[in-house]
């Protein structure tokens, strides 16, 4: 296995409360999963999960090597966790195909936020 790509992102925290406050919940399903959205729901401070997540798609989108995608198309990235909490991410649609031509077929996900800023790093590993 050797890395075929790698994509980080940083988000300001601040900027998705605007846009939660502005468009309100329905801003959610436009970039996120159902079950992203739940998840996000059920936290302290949805605003602060939702840029996390969304700084994973981003990142995914880079590591793939494409560029950030129309609204529609952040869903075909999708995070989630397994049993013992480690973040999965999904991918689908011309995510998961440029994943494929780029010989990428595992992906390590690490993100984290504060109230401030949220963070996320995929690493794309495979066989180029």
């Amino acid at each position: 296995m050797e890395i075929v790509g790698i994509g980080v992102d940083v988000l300001d925290v601040a900027r998705v409360r605007r846009a939660l406050a502005r468009h309100g919940p329905g801003l959610g399903s436009r970039a996120f999963t159902t079950a992203e959205v739940a998840a996000c729901q059920r936290t302290a401070d949805p605003a602060a999960r939702y840029a996390e997540l969304f700084t994973a798609k981003e990142a995914a989108w880079k590591a793939v090597g494409l560029a950030p995608p129309d609204t529609g198309a952040w869903r075909e990235a999708e995070v989630a966790t397994d049993p013992t909490g480690r973040l999965l991410l999904l991918l689908r649609g011309r995510l998961r195909e440029a994943a494929r031509r780029r010989g990428a077929d595992s992906f390590a996900l690490t993100s984290s936020h504060t109230r401030h800023h949220a963070i996320a790093c995929v690493l794309a590993t495979g066989h180029a």
